[in-house]
């Protein structure tokens, strides 16, 4: 069946309130009639009731409470139960005008079923079909039974903690308790820390009070209360008898305007990352004390007799916090070794046998391909061109030139699929080698390749059946029965070994012969605990695209490409795998004899099994030295891995274990038993837990230069254009090193960093061999145990991707995971968060189908009138920012903005009583038909940079701000408080607008010193605040190379800082007007941008700020290039995602280019970057012109 998605809001009644509807009665009776749009379930129910009455059979009919409504809901055209009696009649989304009562079962199984329900909603995916599908997937049944166990105990916990740590789940502030070095500077310039809190006097009626309090810088939260309480005590008036209990215990501080309470009462205030972010903004940290039996009751939780914090021990870590839970499954676990499924029992566990005792090759039997529907149309002229072709040959037999390998003079190469990774499972409808035929003058027929890969490289030469041609009548088939034997030996397989097939239409000509392939699958061939597959399988097809000419030839094999089964595909290959030397007992990887060592080895343990590798020579450690300081993306010569393996021994032990360690997977010829054995063995004793960078760079980027330059080593013959589409990057792919990396992450990744790793993780998990895996539990478990900072995050993440039919199946069954450990008050959260999301998806196509703006802007604000569009978006928390409360819309503000895809900017008020003193409003921009995933993912580099500069004790004030896509082409934007585009503030003068006046930037800031409310200092610190920031955006797009910069794309605040937005180009993709570029320099620096940062002098650019600056940018540079390799490695774990301008490993040279990776001299590299520079301010008169020309479009 095709995939479906919830996102679809086009559906056939949406506006169904001009038609009947019948209603069918629990006795059998129907009912027609036109419901009010306005009326709610309760009410319509109360009607019908009234109505049956004077019918035959009312006696037969109970209580109305006793029965629920069910309906075909749209976009599913599946049969829904509607719990929420308060929805009104036009909010149902029906599919059919047709609607039936049933009677409701007792109460705890409706609780079950509205939980369901709600589950499916935000998974998208029903009960019913995840158990349907249960039946015929092991893997699936177990993994799900795996998840389930760590949300049960998630539950378990929850329900044992009571209602303060309910409170503490749900509302804690981030702690994050190392200071950054830019922070701690900043500490150390102040006297003292100062807080403002609001206070109520005693009058009538009562006065709030903004204090401000100076206060120890290394000040408690529990010392902080009291203070704040002494202070409001003395703003009482009148008799107040003062008590010996410290009030403190019963109180918390709450962040202003926010759902955010520091719990952790002995915790220095500082390490708050609220008050932390406050004073790297140079901002005033607002905090109220509240009671806790308040807090208690806003989120409805029962009210202890004694409700205080003391004593009280949180059930999880804080956010931002290392989770200390339980241990994660490890492999062995996940493998199911120690203990065997019920049905098989300690007998079927002893009939197994030992891969390694086997000493047969491994061989498989291609037998057909069928469902093959559409192989009778006739190609375009354009399609046969770019075909790849051979010339010369005169037999089929020519295809199969014998390629040897130089690894370990054995038999075994490598080649990685190339191409974007959504392409490769998207199924496409045009340009496919399923739509070719035979033509005049050529001949047809059909092989299938198979090849036996590991990490993106083979392990052996791939085999090619012998041609086949369509067999016409009933269902087309194509039929071979052929035997394909390997040179590989079944006790030399890999744990992570994968089949790669691909069916190829080879159509020959005089004097050469094309390859069009019609279809690829991948599949592991060890199943998911650990067995040899073997005996029939059917591999459903992807669908195949050309691409263009320029593309490099390869073997044709998706070797990288995903494992998951094509959910709608249109032709299916069936394999049977041999059974080695007629062995009937199953047969296993012998992953018990290694990973309990490996999984449980002290890092300074010896081993006497590890033979010691020989001496390293002075030589050597240089060689090594060098290697290890090597970006991610460097091609491992011959020689570095032979002098990697020479010398692993003393890698492990004493030559850089940690930065060693990916360096030296590589290095290991994965087709050889014995050194694969080694290997393990050295694994056992390596100290661990790795560094966080190393694990990222296992998990998602080691060997992906080599397995992508092996793609020439396959490619036979020259001169073809066709690559697999689908290249992904998996990281190394063995289980074991990849459980290590895991551990790794687990012990040394905060909460807080994970927070901005989280979306490369995500992609991660989406190319894992296995549904239930070490990383897969590791990001479920600490999603349970910090929901605020983690768990909504990554549910968005997930359900963001659901359309893509590799990753539906396993993001559901995370997402589904994810929602039952949630508990039932948080679930509810995010079920109202989708049910916004649903509305804002409706206007937004119902205003897209209107013309004129005016009529949208009015069509819009008249939706937002309607009871159940402002039902469905007050009251809810933001999914940009969990913690902020999203109060009554105020439809006058809110509109549709200009740009092409139409956003919706919507306006709410701020529900929290101290609102007046903070934030009165919250404004978001909703845009639908536009991918956000390239800006999300542009402003998480950002803000990655930014905590890069602080760490190294560089404030550059740089302003991120929050971007989240929420489904497919749809998402949310924040909007930045306060902030213009330079082009408005340029058109308050038409000089300054055409570009001839380059002042008027400046004329913006000198307001700043403009009494009354100006002053000298405050234009200093707008001026500072605008060169820290313009230094850090200039050499952050420079690096990134973000492209279509205008002046109505980079804006300031008040404050002084600059930022940019709409991130659509980015890695030097730079967009072009009738084939012209428009951009001519590396990063955006004009003359009014200098102006600015010389404080208005005539000559800027000698000035002593723009020296000052110059400089900043060149401090900013070196830091950043000194973690280069976790910049390139975030970027690469992106390539699974399918992003248009980042599709493979090699859209990521220009970030290569900008870091210099490849000049290990730090001068040369900054007299690089000076040459940019210099390039960027002589060549600002064209970006000047460029800005010109977009202000009269506009």
């Amino acid at each position: 069946m095709p995939p479906t998605t919830l996102e679809s809001s086009d559906h056939m009644f949406q506006h169904c309130s001009s038609m009947k509807h019948d209603f069918l009665m629990p006795n059998g009776i129907v009912l027609t009639l036109k419901p009010d749009p306005d009326i709610s379930l309760a009410d319509l129910k109360a009607h019908l009731w009234d109505l049956a009455s004077a019918e035959p059979l009312y006696e037969c009919l109970g209580p109305p409470n006793d029965y629920l409504f069910q309906g075909i809901s749209s976009p599913k055209a599946e049969e829904e139960e509607f719990y929420d009696e308060q929805c009104k009649f036009a909010g149902l989304q029906l599919f059919l005008p047709f609607m039936r009562l049933e009677k409701v079962s007792d109460d705890a199984q409706i609780i079950e079923q509205k939980r369901n329900a709600m589950i499916a909603k935000i998974s998208t995916i029903s009960q019913a079909h995840l158990k349907a599908a249960e039946g015929g997937n092991p893997e699936l049944a177990w993994a799900r039974q795996c998840l389930l166990e760590m949300s049960e105990a998630n539950m378990r916990r929850l329900e044992a903690g009571g209602p303060v740590s309910m409170a503490h789940y749900l509302t804690a502030a981030s702690l994050q308790p190392k200071l950054n070095t830019a922070l701690q500077r900043r500490l150390q310039r102040l006297p003292y820390l100062t807080i403002s809190a609001v206070c109520v006097d005693c009058y009538s009626p009562p006065t709030q009070h903004l204090l401000k309090l100076n206060l120890p810088k290394s000040i408690t939260v529990a010392a902080a209360i009291k203070e704040i309480i002494d202070e409001q005590r003395r703003l009482v008036q009148g008799d107040v008898s003062c008590h010996d209990v410290d009030p403190a215990p019963q109180y918390l501080l709450k962040v202003c305007c926010s759902q955010e309470y520091l719990f952790e009462q002995e915790s220095a205030l500082v390490h708050y990352a609220y008050v932390q972010e406050c004073l790297q903004r140079d901002d005033i940290p607002r905090l109220t004390p509240v009671l806790l039996k308040d807090v208690l009751e806003c989120l409805g939780l029962p009210v202890p007799e004694v409700v205080n914090c003391e004593g009280c021990t949180p059930a999880y870590p804080s956010p931002a916090v290392v989770s200390n839970a339980a241990p994660l499954p490890s492999v062995i676990d996940l493998y199911g070794v120690k203990e065997e499924d019920e049905d098989e029992g300690d007998e079927a566990m002893e009939a197994s046998v030992d891969l390694w005792d086997l000493r047969d090759y491994f061989s498989l039997t291609v037998r057909a391909a069928q469902k093959l529907t559409t192989l009778t149309q006739n190609p375009s002229t354009e399609q046969l061109d770019t075909g790849l072709f051979f010339t010369g040959s005169s037999s089929f037999s020519d295809l199969t030139t014998d390629v040897t390998s130089s690894l370990g003079g054995s038999e075994s190469s490598g080649s990685g699929g190339g191409g974007g990774a959504s392409a490769s499972t998207t199924p496409l409808s045009a340009s496919s080698a399923s739509s070719l035929d035979a033509s005049s003058g050529s001949v047809v027929n059909y092989i299938v390749r198979v090849g036996l890969a590991h990490g993106g490289q083979l392990l052996a030469k791939y085999q090619n059946t012998r041609g086949a041609i369509i067999v016409m009548g009933g269902n087309s088939a194509l039929q071979w029965n052929q035997s394909l034997n390997f040179r590989l030996i079944y006790s030399n397989l890999p744990l992570a070994t994968r089949v790669c097939v691909v069916l190829l239409q080879v159509k020959r000509r005089p004097g050469r012969i094309m390859e069009f392939p019609v279809g690829w699958a991948n599949m592991n061939l060890f199943d998911e605990r650990g067995y040899l597959v073997t005996g029939r399988r059917s591999l459903p097809l992807w669908r195949s695209s050309f691409t263009s000419p320029e593309t490099e030839t390869t073997h044709q094999l998706n070797l990288a490409g995903t494992v998951a089964e094509n959910p709608d595909p249109e032709f299916t290959l069936v394999l049977n795998f041999c059974h080695p030397s007629n062995q009937k007992a199953r047969i296993r990887f012998p992953i018990s004899r290694f990973i309990t060592t490996v999984r449980g080895a002290s890092p300074n343990t010896p081993t006497a099994t590890i033979v010691p590798s020989l001496h390293s020579s002075d030589s050597d450690i240089r060689v090594i030295r060098d290697l290890i300081h090597r970006d991610p993306f460097y091609e491992l010569s011959e020689q570095d891995k032979a002098l990697l393996w020479r010398i692993r021994d003393s890698c492990c032990r004493r030559l850089y274990p940690a930065e060693s360690l990916p360096w030296l997977v590589q290095a290991v010829a994965w087709e050889r038993r014995e050194l694969v054995e080694e290997f393990y063995r050295l694994l056992a004793v390596w100290p661990r837990p790795l560094p966080v960078e190393t694990c990222l760079q296992l998990l998602g980027v080691a060997g992906l230069a080599g397995s992508a330059a092996a793609e020439g080593t396959f490619g036979e013959g020259g001169g073809g254009s066709y690559v697999m589409a689908g290249g992904r990057t998996t990281g190394v792919a063995d289980p074991l090193v990849r459980d290590i990396a895991v551990q790794g992450l687990q012990a040394r990744l905060s909460n807080a960093d994970l927070a901005d790793y989280l979306l490369q993780l995500v992609q991660v998990v989406r190319t894992e061999a296995f549904l239930v895996n070490p990383l897969t539990c590791f990001l479920l478990q600490r999603a349970l145990d910090c929901p605020t900072l983690i768990g909504v995050r990554l549910c968005w993440h997930l359900r963001s991707q659901l359309d893509n039919p590799d990753a539906r199946l396993r993001f559901g069954l995370i997402l589904d995971a994810l929602c039952r450990g949630f508990g039932p008050r948080l679930l509810l959260f995010v079920h109202e968060q989708v049910n916004a999301l649903h509305r804002l998806t409706d206007l937004a196509i119902s205003v897209k189908r209107i013309a004129e703006d005016e009529e949208q802007r009015a069509r819009f604000k008249f939706e937002l009138h309607r009871s159940e569009v402002r039902r469905d978006l007050e009251g809810i928390l933001s999914p940009l920012r969990f913690s902020i409360k999203l109060g009554p819309v105020v439809e006058q503000q809110c509109t549709v903005k200009r740009s092409k895809k139409r956003p919706l900017w919507i306006v709410w008020a701020n529900p929290d009583n101290l609102g007046f003193h903070h934030h009165k409003i919250h404004q978001l921009l909703f845009k639908h038909g536009d991918d956000l995933r390239q800006d999300m993912l542009t402003l998480q580099i950002l803000k990655v940079m930014d905590h890069i500069w602080k760490d190294e004790g560089l404030n550059l004030d740089l302003t991120t701000y929050d971007c989240l896509a929420t489904g497919d082409e749809m998402g949310l934007i924040e909007v930045v408080r306060n902030s213009q585009t330079i082009m408005s503030i340029q058109g308050q003068r038409v000089r300054s607008a055409m570009q001839i006046d380059s002042s008027q930037l400046h004329k913006w800031f000198l307001q700043k010193k403009a009494p009354p409310l100006g002053s000298e200092e405050a234009y200093e610190s707008a001026i500072r605040r605008f060169t820290n920031s313009c230094a850090g955006y200039c050499v952050a797009t420079f690096v990134l190379g973000i492209r279509d910069r205008h002046n109505d794309n980079i804006m300031v605040d008040d404050s002084g800082r600059l930022f940019h937005i709409d991130f659509g180009h980015i890695l030097n993709n730079k967009k072009k007007k009738f084939g012209i570029t428009r951009e001519r320099v590396p990063f955006v620096l004009t003359s009014d941008f200098a102006c600015v940062i010389a404080r208005g002098e005539e000559k800027p650019y000698r000035s002593k700020g723009f020296m000052d600056f110059t400089r900043l940018c060149e401090d900013a540079y070196r830091i950043l290039r000194r973690h280069s390799n976790l910049l390139l490695t975030l970027l690469a774990m992106m390539v699974p995602s399918g992003l248009p301008e980042l599709t493979c490993a090699s859209d990521l040279e220009y970030v290569r280019k900008t870091l210099a990776v490849e000049l290990r001299d730090e001068e040369e590299a900054l007299n690089y970057f000076n040459a940019k520079f210099n390039e960027a301010y002589n060549g600002a008169w064209t970006t000047k012109i460029d800005w010109f020309a977009h202000w009269v479009r506009r």
